[in-house]
């Protein structure tokens, strides 16, 4: 079997987790170098990142035009990262049934997510996933990964409401670690400050 990995990683949780910590520049590719390393040096095989470009309305406000603009940046400078796969979802304004709170809502980013993780696994491709997320709609792939005999190593970031990862991914993954300020300082982009 080989001894690669993949790190899969879900945009929206990785945004409330650098969010916590003062939103530092982190250079993806170098953060997904780290979690390999930490996560018994296993080399990276690639990396899949899972999100949606902001919504915008219909006309853009000047706001949601200044951060798509910025977001398209961000999405460009990733699309040049060495074994980066990109996975886009996409927003839909939803009101949540039980609250009526309305806002744009992510569709697909979490069955792609999940679509990812059984097809790496069921090819034998690699011999662990590295899962940055918290969502429990992540625990039936983690489930059919670890039959086919893949190790699931979950990394989330602690102390933070927005990031807590759910007790059944927890439970369900072979291994849990927390995302440190050490190991996002190691994963900043050239020039960028210390947190």
């Amino acid at each position: 079997m080989p001894e690669d990995a993949a790190v899969l990683i879900d945009g929206g949780y990785m945004d409330k987790g650098l969010d916590g910590l003062g939103r530092p520049l982190v250079d993806l590719q170098k953060f997904s170098d780290e979690l390999c390393r930490l996560s018994g040096n296993y080399d990276r095989f690639r990396t899949y990142y899972f999100h949606c470009a902001p919504f915008q309305s219909s006309p853009p406000t000047p706001v949601e035009k200044l951060r798509y603009s910025n977001w398209m940046k961000f999405y460009t400078a990733i699309q040049h990262h060495e074994r980066f796969e990109i996975r886009l979802g996409k927003l839909e304004m939803r009101s949540c049934p039980r609250c009526g709170d309305t806002r744009p809502r992510q569709k697909r980013v979490d069955s792609q997510l999940a679509i990812d993780l059984v097809h790496l696994a069921a090819k034998g491709r690699i011999r662990k996933a590295i899962l940055v997320a918290g969502d429990s709609d992540h625990a039936p792939a983690v489930k059919m990964a670890k039959e086919d005999s893949i190790l699931v190593s979950l990394w989330h970031f602690p102390n933070n409401p927005k990031t807590v990862a759910h007790h059944e991914l927890l439970q369900l993954c072979d291994e849990r670690k927390e995302i440190t300020r050490a190991i996002i300082n190691a994963s900043l982009r050239p020039g960028a400050p210390t947190i």
